[in-house]
């Protein structure tokens, strides 16, 4: 039975890319809607097991509520594939308009740089990742390129890498991170950046 998922290491390497934009917000929309759920039956579980008498039985309601809490998170996972699918395969249909240039620093070259920094953007693809999706054991790897467009959003992420399982959730993972990057600029303009990602993890 698969337990202990771990990250070793998330390194972030950049090179700029020009690329179609795109965005989504349903991922994060299926997301609020489990966790309403998750929510609203952990207080019904918490509240049913205080009715309960015997230990034997409160043994059996917390056994039953994580049961039904594994299929919701199974249920969240399917709708998070289906939405990816429909990502990858017809985008989102949102157009992100070109800012204008920034006047006050017409010269100015910077890289993308995310709220809390890149480790807070490690922290949130390991909260994201929902590892019962993954088939397999062992270490697993693959490179995640997305591109920061010109308003700080995320698109066209895809994961490269040998475990097909392993890869979606990297790309979900990186799609529900909820922060808006400060986009790079090139002269002071707001420009498309594409970053790769190294994502390995063990699975025991």
């Amino acid at each position: 039975m698969m337990r202990t998922k771990k990250i070793i290491t998330i390194l972030i390497f950049v090179s700029c890319a020009f690329v179609t934009a795109q965005q989504t917000k349903n991922l994060r929309i299926i997301k609020q809607k489990y966790e309403q759920q998750e929510a609203d039956f952990r207080k019904k579980c918490a509240e049913d097991t205080v009715k309960v008498a015997s230990k034997q039985a409160r043994t059996e309601m917390m056994l039953y509520c994580n049961k039904e809490l594994k299929k919701m998170k199974v249920a969240e996972n399917q709708e998070n594939l289906a939405e990816l699918s429909l990502i990858k395969k017809n985008g989102t249909g949102n157009f992100i308009q070109a800012p204008e240039a920034d006047t006050s620093d017409q010269k100015g070259d910077a890289k993308p740089q995310y709220p809390g920094g890149s480790t807070a953007f490690q922290n949130e693809i390991a909260e994201n990742f929902y590892f019962g999706g993954v088939q397999g054991t062992g270490t697993q790897k693959c490179i995640v390129v997305l591109t920061i467009e010109k308003d700080g959003s995320i698109s066209n992420v895809r994961a490269e890498g040998e475990n097909e399982s392993y890869n979606r959730q990297a790309e979900l993972a990186v799609y529900l991170t909820t922060q808006k990057w400060s986009p790079a600029r090139s002269g002071g303009v707001p420009v498309e950046y594409e970053m790769k990602i190294p994502l390995t993890m063990t699975f025991q």
